[in-house]
């Protein structure tokens, strides 16, 4: 225990080493895939992937920070050279370097609770656990959103990578699978430097806000496109089952066309919505359920798209709560916007039943059980602080 009472390590994310080395090994895996992939007749990137896995060691097991940094501007160089079909290498070592700045961040403000303990014994003791405790839940939230943009950054190749092979074999006169990739490039840019100014504190700066809507920004936008790459996908699609006289495959592909386009919608206004990140996350939410159930269309699963349907509906629903709750019904519109969110969940996951049988009294009893048991733990983890006695 600290002389800050319950200011310690373990009110930050103690995860964020086991995550980076969750990739680690999800890294190692991949790459052994993607080398039993290749023969004899691929020696250029045989050689790649050699030169990529030294290259992984070295970053990994380097300890220095300047080290650190010469190696990562390596890393940087030879992921310039890797090919789209090695997206989940790139992907995975992206995301262990935001992990990274996040361990980074954290040491910051670990750092700097330890020169407040320091120096505690020229000021009153309780300023000084007053000031960190009203940092620890942006701390928290912040590690959150770096933790979140790792599992972004590793989508976000994947998806370029899927667009890029599409955007090689596109004979449309708009290349709509090229356009989302440039996209993709643009978030991944954004998702690195993101990380990078977050790791020494920065976020905690009131110009911080403007960067992490940008991140969003493009990351939403990115989807957006994809969403209308995928739409035209499903069109050119439709007009071949029509050709082909298969009537129902065509009204589900028709169908896949509308909710791709109702996705990009979706996606796009969430990119345009800077007032709220959480508001942002609902209509991203919308638009993810709608991709999905325009996918569900596409495979004839009308069943799963229904439920995809509702899934979305809810999500819009909770979204307009948002107004609601500006016009002074805070409380209850806050209250349905989070219930609404649970029922898209339930309807996303095919539970009908449940999400038809959770009533908001039912939801309002769930949330008040669980903070009493948060406030019961809370009650008895507290410790209680020392006692400040004046200088010796």
């Amino acid at each position: 225990m600290t002389a800050l009472g319950k200011v310690t390590a373990s009110m930050f994310m103690s995860d964020l080493p086991k995550i980076k080395n969750q990739y680690w090994k999800e890294h190692q895996k991949s790459l052994l895939e993607e080398q039993g992939k290749l023969d004899a007749s691929q020696p250029e990137l045989i050689a790649l992937l050699q030169n990529w896995q030294k290259g992984m060691t070295q970053w990994v097991e380097c300890s220095g920070k300047e080290e650190k940094k010469t190696q990562a501007t390596k890393m940087e160089a030879l992921v310039q050279r890797m090919p789209a079909s090695f997206h989940t290498l790139v992907g995975l070592f992206h995301a262990m370097k935001i992990m990274e700045d996040a361990i980074s961040y954290q040491n910051f403000f670990l750092n700097e609770q330890s020169r407040m303990e320091y120096s505690q014994i020229k000021q009153p003791f309780i300023r000084f656990s007053q000031a960190l405790n009203e940092r620890i839940p942006l701390i928290e939230k912040n590690l959150q959103k770096l933790i979140t943009r790792a599992e972004e950054i590793i989508l976000l190749h994947a998806q370029r990578g899927e667009c890029l092979e599409k955007a090689a074999s596109s004979q449309t006169p708009i290349n709509y699978w090229n356009e989302a990739a440039e996209k993709m490039t643009l978030a991944i840019e954004s998702h690195l430097l993101y990380a990078e100014q977050v790791k020494v504190g920065n976020l905690a700066k009131a110009a911080a806000k403007t960067r992490r809507i940008r991140v969003n920004t493009l990351f939403c936008e990115a989807q957006s496109s994809r969403a209308n790459a995928l739409a035209e996908a499903y069109t050119l699609a439709r007009a071949q089952a029509v050709q082909a006289e298969n009537q129902r495959q065509a009204d589900n592909l028709g169908k896949a066309v509308h909710f791709a386009n109702v996705a990009g919608i979706n996606l796009a206004a969430a990119a345009r919505v800077v007032i709220s990140e959480e508001l942002s996350d609902v209509y991203k939410q919308a638009g993810f359920y709608r991709l999905d159930q325009a996918k569900a269309h596409a495979e004839g699963n009308l069943s799963q798209a229904e439920n995809l349907g509702k899934a979305a509906n809810a999500a819009i629903s909770s979204a307009e709560h948002f107004t609601r709750a500006a016009k002074g019904f805070a409380s209850f519109s806050n209250a349905m916007r989070r219930y609404r969110l649970e029922v898209a969940k339930r309807y996303a996951r095919g539970d009908d039943e449940g999400a038809q049988q959770f009533s908001f009294q039912k939801y309002l009893e769930e949330i008040n059980r669980k903070a009493h048991q948060e406030w019961y733990q809370t009650r008895r983890e507290i410790e209680r602080p020392p006692v400040w006695k004046g200088l010796p």
